[in-house]
This record gives structure tokens, sequence and C-alpha cells, in this order.
């Protein structure tokens, strides 16, 4: 695999650099061009030395006899050429139509499947990432939502990322809103605030209580850089639903946890959040205790009771999105709980309340709340998480693609930029040696 990715430095100089996903080997170009812009452009050949055999001299770009993937069919239209001009797509046409620039560099791709740059919908960046950064972008992966995290490093990282220090996707973060007990309980918030603000006073790290002022800290919020409110324990119905109005009068999506000690997924589903987290916990009830969770009928009773289908129904009727988050799902159930026929009836349960909700037409958002590969050989948990779709949803390839393309970019607010292959969007792409449709482990099978 070869990555190509070009950043915008502080001056108008490009520095346009060419890595093997293996052999580390970078040749490094100078472009000129106006304009601020980040291009990622993944590509996965049989040949490491296909392309990139001369020097690259100007900033317009030319796929060409590719297969493109189109969110809109679900399916590949065949003989297109794409081509790219200062980071974005300027046009996606038949071959034959297209008229091809006398500058532009051009990559034949006969045979070569493309699809959009994949979105990680649920991680989180702490202990340095650097490389983690990097191997997800050499993955494919070309944003990240950060969930809960320290928000002044990860501008640091974007700042590094924009100015060609640092190979990484997007990276795009909440701000974490949660009761006073998390901040008194839970260790991690500690991690995610800097020495310089008191415990919950960060703007991305928010303790909210009787005495908040909602627009204040939502406002901060978006002051820091955050794109949506990630809502956490400790919260009540009054609470949800007055930060999710004012963060959408403010251009903010809602994130929430499925389950917030005082509301319930019901009570979530009514304030009209933007997508919920951990989705198949939807129905736990008002009362549930985390602390004893393992007592909790997580069984068919829960979703035959009807309970189900009323959260689904208001679910469906606000358009709101839902997580699974499958990949960190299983590991923790599997850590947790050794008794084999309670861990088997939830993990089924689990399944069927995301599989209804798919069944509904409900948008099912790939996202997995897992680290970033640790190793340059390793495969993102987003991949996992995009197969587990198709086994254990039904879903055809296509839609799972869609769940981490398109579907993502919706849930970050940037599917007018982001997530599809289209006139005018920016030129996240990734380019595969055989069909993800036709078999979604294509996703991933490289040949060097």
């Amino acid at each position: 695999m070869l990555l190509v990715t070009s950043i915008k430095s502080q001056t108008n100089k490009i520095s346009l650099t060419f890595l093997t996903i293996h052999s580390q080997m970078k040749f490094n170009f100078d472009l000129r061009m106006p304009g601020r812009w980040i291009l990622y452009i993944i590509i996965m050949l049989i040949s490491e030395n296909l392309l990139y055999s001369q020097d690259i001299e100007d900033s317009c770009l030319v796929l060409k006899n590719v297969a493109v993937f189109d969110h809109t069919s679900q399916s590949f239209q065949y003989d297109m050429t794409i081509l790219i001009k200062d980071g974005y797509i300027k046009s996606v046409q038949q071959t034959e139509k297209v008229d091809i620039p006398k500058e532009a560099k051009i990559f034949n791709l006969s045979g070569k499947y493309v699809i959009p740059g994949l979105i990680e919908g649920h991680t989180h960046l702490r202990n340095f990432p650097d490389k983690q950064l990097e191997y997800a972008l050499r993955w494919g992966i070309t944003s990240v939502r950060s969930m809960a995290d320290d928000a002044s490093y990860l501008q640091k990282l974007n700042t590094a990322i924009q100015n060609g220090d640092l190979l990484g996707p997007e990276i795009y973060y909440s701000a974490l809103f949660a009761g006073r007990r998390l901040f008194e309980e839970d260790s991690r918030t500690k991690l995610a605030t800097p020495e310089n603000f008191t415990l919950g006073s960060a703007p991305w790290m928010r303790m909210v209580d009787e005495s908040s002022n909602m627009k204040d800290i939502v406002n901060n919020a978006k002051d820091c850089g955050a794109c949506g409110i990630k809502l956490y324990n400790y919260l009540n119905f009054a609470q949800i639903q007055e930060i999710t109005d004012y963060a959408h009068c403010v251009g903010l999506k809602v994130w929430s946890h499925p389950h917030l000690t005082y509301a319930d997924g019901k009570d979530i589903a009514l304030a009209g959040v933007d997508l919920i987290t951990h989705a198949m916990a939807i129905i736990l009830p008002h009362d549930w205790d985390l602390k004893t969770y393992k007592s909790f009928d997580l069984d068919l009773k829960s979703i035959a009771s009807g309970r189900l289908d009323s959260i689904l129904t208001i679910v469906k009727n606000k358009d709101i999105m839902l997580e699974p988050t499958f990949v960190m799902f299983f590991s923790g159930i599997r850590n947790e709980i050794k008794e084999d026929s309670l861990r088997l009836c939830i993990e089924h349960a689990a399944i069927q309340v995301i599989k209804e909700a798919f069944k509904r037409g409900i948008c099912i958002v790939a996202g997995t709340d897992e680290s970033l590969p640790q190793e340059s050989d390793s495969y993102p948990a987003l991949f996992d998480e995009m197969k587990y779709f198709v086994d254990l949803l039904g879903m055809t390839p296509s839609e799972s693609i869609i769940s981490a393309t398109y579907l993502g970019a919706r849930a970050l607010g940037i599917e007018k930029t982001h997530g599809s292959i289209e006139k005018n969007k920016i030129a996240n792409v990734v380019v595969l040696n055989d069909n993800p449709v036709e078999d979604i482990n294509n996703i991933n099978q490289l040949i060097l």
C-alpha cells in the first residue's frame, strides 16, 4: 500500500510525501499552490512501485479508469475518472467524457476500486498517539471522532497534522458534559483536564449541576473547537433537553450515552439528540445501576415487553443515529462475564436491539470505542466493526461502507464536504485492489 498525503504548511510550500505501509520509505516533493487544503489519498495496489516513478510538478491529479463507489446507488460505477484539483474533487465522470488538463498528473488505475476515506466514529486519543494516527491513515481512515479527550492536546495534534509535521487523519472531538459524581468517582476525567483547570471546569470536560449556565458552557465548548457535546452520566431530562436545544442553536451536534443515570434511553431520544452511542443499551430501565449490571435481565423479555418498540419509534421519528460499538461491547462483556449462558443471552439481546433498529431504517454509524492501530501491520478495529455489521445485522457490504463513510460524516455534521465521492467535496479517497462490495473483507485485503 502507498500513502499520499499533502498538507498545507504555514507558507505556500506544500510537502507531498509518499510512504509505503511496511517499508517506511519517504520521497518528498514540493508543490506551490494557493489556498488552504488537506488531501489524503490512500492507494492499495498490487505493486508498491506501480506508481510515483517520477516527480509530481503540479497540484492536479487524475485517477483514471477506476470503479467509483456511489453511496446513493450503493454500488460501483465503472470506467470512471476522478479529477482532483487543490485537494478537492472537481469532477467524477465517465472516462470518455473527461477533459483532462495538460498539466495533470495521471494515474491509470484500471481494475481498481475507489471508496471514500473511512471515518472512525468513536475512538480515544491518549498517551501520545502519533504512530497510531499515522497507522490509521495508512489503513484508509481519513477522519476520526475523539470522544472525551483533552482538547488542548487534540488541537496540538491537529495543528501538527495541518502543518505537515505529523501524518494522521483529521481529528474531530467532543466536549463531555456530566454531573458532579462523575468527576468525584472517575479518574479518567483528571486525565483529560490540564493542570491549569480545576476539575470539571475545562470547556471539553465540563461538570454540569444546578448552577450551570447551559448557554455559557455550550458556547465554551464550541469555542474550544468541539464539534459536538458528549452527554455522559448523572444528567436529568431537563438538563439534557436544555443542552441539546442550545447546542443545536449554535451548530453543535449532541452525542449521548444510552443511559445517563437520571435519564434512560427513552428520555434521551425524546430530547432529540443526534446520536446515541453504545446503542444496544437503550432498553436499560430508568433505575438501572452500572454497579449491578451483571444481574440485569437483558434478554428478549425486555425486547418483547414493548419497551424497545416505543424507544425505536421515537428514535426513528426524530432521525436519531445509533452507534453500536460492537467491538468494544463484545470485548468488554467477554472479559467481565464468565458465565456463558448469561453472556450469550446479553450478546443475543444486544444484537437484536441493533438489528431491529436497522430493520426500521434507523441510521447505524460505525464507531468502535477502541484505540487506533498500535502496530503498522495491525488492522484497525473499524474493519471488524464493519464486518460485524454485515455478519450480525444483515447489512450488505455497501451499507457497511456507507456506515463508515457518509453516515460517519453525517454524525459529525461534515457530510457536505466529506463522506462520499462527489464534485466539490474534499478528496479523501481510498483505492482498493479488490471489490469490497462483493466481499467486505476486501476492505483490508492488501497484496504487496
